[in-house]
């Protein structure tokens, strides 16, 4: 079996394979519809037909072409393969193969992400091709000092992952170590950036969210200036960020574009949203079944009229409440978008007051998983966590009362505590307390006084040379 032959057979009789001669002992390979067949017979087949095949050297090559991208030599009959299934053009000589760039770009264009509405700010959102993210980034930081590092994982896909710092403001130290860990993946295939958050978590059967993640190059850019490392992969319009904070999920992607003063107020907003979201269902139950006492009488006498003839217990009754609305929650998810919103509705109304009146559910058990369900979304990266620990805190709750509750969140906070986002406490900076990165976290700076990065994050620590004169 000769050269050419060898090479075709490594394709398996794949029809999109173009075999294409061009002299004796040169020929051109590439994968119909993958590759960019004009820019090739224009710039590359066209010159070669016309002014000959006697090179010998890249240099030479080039010199006989119009071809603008990028060139590069190879030996190995397997390189040459897998440049193809890429996407790129091979051409195969006696000497060798010349591997030339021309994946042509599919994706659809950049619209503004479809999980973020934009009121303020950039609307650009990123896209599944990875070229076309690295573009985003680039007209957002336009500096040498912005470094891309593209990596290849999986044996089948061969998946394009790039990692992206600001060389000199990134910790060397987290690039070197997600770039490590990155290397040692060996897996059959990466189709999604998920499938590499996964894999990045250090306690992946945690049920707390490890790695960040955005669709917004305003955002992914603003991460990179204060320190962090973006992760890019091919294929996935979601860019994942690291090291990640839990203050991170309460603070929105327009915050740096409405006043300071509006911001703190609506950072406040979505604290004590989660926090009623969390703790109100367990805090109804534990005094309904064990402290009821600590209510006022008029209170608990409402509440005694509201609960009576109710079936369950209230430990039972609220866990049945909270299930139902995850379930209408992930119905409305998942079905199409018109049908979805008329199923909201139904669910929250028609169900609702029907379970009241048949005596299934307590009209203030259905306020209080209203009120909670409302809270949940007000930080809408943490619904998953919020949804299921509002569950498990209730059931503690009716199990022990108010000391249940506090026993759980001790807990919970103790192991958040220990966690780590590649050497940043997952905590910071509350725990442990990081005074000047504490002043922006909930009350918000204005733009001319966040003079410094995030200690915790950066390693240059001055943003801001000049402060605003007073």
């Amino acid at each position: 079996m000769d050269k050419k032959e060898s090479f075709i057979a490594a394709f398996y009789g794949n029809c999109d394979l173009v075999v294409r001669p061009v002299s004796e002992g040169v020929t051109m390979f590439y994968l119909d519809g993958l590759a960019d067949e004009k820019r090739i017979a224009k710039e590359i087949l066209a010159p070669l037909l016309e002014k000959g095949t006697s090179f010998r050297t890249e240099s030479q090559l080039l010199s006989l072409l119009q071809f603008a991208g990028n060139v590069r030599f190879c030996k190995e009959e397997n390189e040459g393969v897998a440049a193809v299934a890429g996407g790129d053009a091979a051409l195969m000589t006696e000497e060798g193969y010349f591997i030339f760039s021309t994946r042509k770009s599919n994706s659809r264009a950049v619209t503004e992400p479809p999980t973020m509405s934009v009121i303020k700010g950039p609307r650009e959102g990123f896209v599944e091709d990875v070229k076309t993210n690295m573009v985003l980034l680039r007209r957002k930081i336009r500096s040498n000092r912005l470094v891309f590092l593209s990596l290849t994982i999986g044996r089948i896909t061969t998946t394009t992952v790039v990692i992206a710092y600001v060389h000199g403001v990134t910790p060397q130290k987290t690039v070197d170590e997600i770039n490590k860990r990155l290397s040692e993946i060996d897996v059959d295939g990466i189709t999604d950036s998920s499938h590499v958050a996964k894999i990045l978590e250090k306690r992946p059967y945690s049920i707390f969210k490890q790695v960040g993640s955005s669709e917004k190059a305003d955002v992914v850019a603003s991460k990179l200036l204060d320190g962090r490392v973006a992760i890019l992969v091919d294929g996935s319009p979601i860019v994942l960020t690291l090291p990640f904070l839990l203050i991170e999920d309460f603070e929105d992607m327009q915050d740096g574009y409405k006043m300071a003063s509006l911001v703190t107020f609506t950072r406040l907003v979505r604290l004590f949203g989660a926090f009623f979201a969390l703790f109100l269902p367990a805090a109804f139950v534990a005094v309904q079944s064990h402290q009821y006492q600590i209510l006022p009488l008029q209170l608990m006498i409402t509440i005694l009229n509201a609960t009576g003839g109710i079936p369950f217990s209230p430990t039972l009754e609220m866990v049945v409440a909270l299930l139902l609305f995850e379930i209408l929650t992930e119905a409305s998810i998942r079905m199409p978008k018109h049908v979805g919103m008329a199923l909201s509705v139904v669910g929250a109304i028609v169900l609702g007051q029907t379970a009241v009146d048949a005596g299934f559910l307590s009209s203030i058990t259905v306020l209080i998983v209203a009120m909670s369900g409302i809270g949940v979304y007000t930080v809408p990266d943490q619904a998953g966590e919020i949804g299921f620990l509002r569950i498990f805190m209730a059931l503690c709750a009716g199990i022990l009362g108010i000391y249940g509750l506090l026993l759980v969140t001790l807990a919970m906070l103790a192991y958040l505590s220990e966690f780590s986002s590649f050497g940043v406490p997952y905590l910071s900076p509350f725990a442990p307390i990081e005074g000047k990165d504490l002043a922006d976290a909930v009350v918000k700076k204005s733009f001319v006084d966040r003079y410094i990065r995030p200690f915790s994050l950066s390693t240059n620590k001055i943003r801001l040379k000049k402060r605003r004169e007073q």
